[in-house]
């Protein structure tokens, strides 16, 4: 007699209708749960998925905050100046804010050498100060304006700013602070500060002692005056110098050639006189008159940064714009 085959011997068991068929409906139910828990979970992850095939994050993502703009002016030799804030005189009882008149989150400085107790006709004015970081190649060689222009100020220049008992220098802080007296009445001001920080221009060349005269400017030049008889090993000594160059609108100083062909540059000794005649003596600490073969009377320019529509108001909001005036050589 033939064996049923396995397929005979299936639809025989489908036909037969005594069979207990409550273990193979359960163990169907179980299959059918087990594979519907393998399609539902692949397209719940699916589902969960971006094109690129990454997860999509549904929770709720903070605010982007804008960037905080800074009011910088970038100079012709790349030193930076960028305008901080402002705040009221005494700086200990007032605020700090940004030229914008948004709150500036720290204090640049603790004290400025202003006093508007000192001043008798203070009623009806306010003290302000601000504070300007210098960054750039060269901080060392960088010379700041002596007058700063506040628009509606009554006066205004460079402050003698202070952390705890020690003075800022920007020469080697990079910081900087003006100072400026204002009617209580105005809310914005325009802040103009000239800084000579690009190369010297060389005006004249000359090696005899007298008057001169080139690219606009005069100078008269004295003789030779040697240093006390102590210094005399030394070669020091100094030549007076007359001119006429404006010294709000560019900084001097005379330089000697010697004989081998090296430059040597007489330190910064001030100068007394009237805006457009000056008087100054340079001081050569290391060459003798009779070592120099000509003496070079340089210059360089000013250049103007202005930052207009700064807020002399806390909250309140202006459009401040950052302007440079370049203008290196003489007219």
């Amino acid at each position: 007699m033939a064996r049923k085959s396995k397929l005979e011997g299936r639809l025989l068991a489908i036909l037969d209708g005594k069979r207990n068929r409550r273990r193979l409906t359960l163990f169907g139910i179980l299959v059918a749960m087990l594979i519907l828990v393998g399609l539902v979970v692949p397209m719940s992850v699916l589902k969960a998925r971006n094109n690129g095939g990454e997860q999509i994050d549904n929770q709720p993502k903070p605010a982007v905050q804008p960037a905080e703009v800074k009011y910088v002016a970038t100079l012709s030799n790349g030193t930076s100046v960028e305008l901080l804030g402002v705040t009221e005189i005494p700086i200990d009882t007032q605020a700090w804010w940004r030229p914008d008149g948004s709150p500036l989150n720290f204090s640049p400085f603790d004290r400025v050498d202003m006093n508007p107790a000192d001043d008798p006709n203070f009623k009806g004015f306010k003290y302000y100060t601000t504070a300007l970081r210098l960054k750039g190649r060269s901080l060392a060689e960088v010379e700041i304006c002596p007058s700063w222009r506040f628009e509606g100020a009554v006066h205004g220049g460079t402050a003698g700013a202070f952390v705890g008992d020690r003075r800022l220098e920007f020469k080697k802080d990079g910081m900087l602070a003006g100072g400026a007296k204002l009617s209580q009445d105005v809310s914005s001001t325009k802040i103009g500060i000239g800084i000579a920080a690009g190369d010297w221009y060389t005006a004249i060349t000359y090696n005899i002692y007298g008057f001169h005269k080139d690219n606009g400017i005069s100078i008269r030049i004295g003789e030779p005056v040697r240093m006390p008889f102590e210094r005399l090993a030394h070669g020091q000594h100094t030549v007076g110098v007359t001119h006429n160059v404006n010294r709000f609108e560019a900084q001097i100083r005379l330089v000697a050639l010697d004989k081998q062909g090296k430059l040597h540059i007489s330190p910064s000794s001030g100068s007394v006189g009237t805006e457009n005649l000056r008087q100054t003596n340079a001081t050569f600490p290391d060459i003798s008159s009779e070592q120099v073969k000509e003496y070079q009377f340089q210059i360089r320019r000013y250049e103007w940064i202005e930052f207009k529509n700064v807020s002399l108001v806390p909250g309140n909001k202006t459009n401040v714009q950052v302007v440079v005036e370049t203008k290196q050589k003489p007219a």
